[in-house]
């Protein structure tokens, strides 16, 4: 997983940045809550647009 704020390549169970520390959290649809990748503008799951 890539870290949203730095882009670091984390494994895909870290929770945290190796890189800088911050959180990794999975980025989820503000509509039905499938996982979204990180810059999504809008969901791949429902389509709906995300801010």
């Amino acid at each position: 997983m890539a870290c949203p704020a730095c882009r670091t390549a984390n494994a895909a169970t870290a929770r945290f940045c190796q890189g800088c520390g911050g959180a990794l959290a999975p980025l989820r649809c503000i509509a039905c809550n499938a996982d979204l990748a990180a810059g999504a503008k809008f969901c791949g799951a429902c389509g709906a647009p995300q801010q």
